[in-house]
């Protein structure tokens, strides 16, 4: 079992609102829902940004999840 105590649990990213459902990547990025609407991408070094935001000019509602199709695709 991999078990992590309290001080080894950091944050990292900021200006989201609610983020929820992380998705985390084997390069290290995580991708998470955001209460404004789409998804947003948080890279290794912390940088948080709008990572979709609109499907084919739809803006996309706020979601709870966040996760990969079939082809592995966001």
């Amino acid at each position: 079992m991999f078990k992590l105590s309290p001080d080894q649990i950091t944050a990292i990213g900021s200006g989201m609102k609610r983020p929820e459902c992380v998705l985390a990547t084997r390069s290290g990025d995580l991708f998470c829902s955001d209460a404004r609407g789409g998804y947003n991408i948080v890279k290794p070094d912390g940088q948080a940004s709008l990572f979709l935001s609109e499907v084919e000019g739809v803006p996309l509602p706020p979601v709870n999840f966040v996760g990969l199709d079939a082809k592995g695709r966001i």
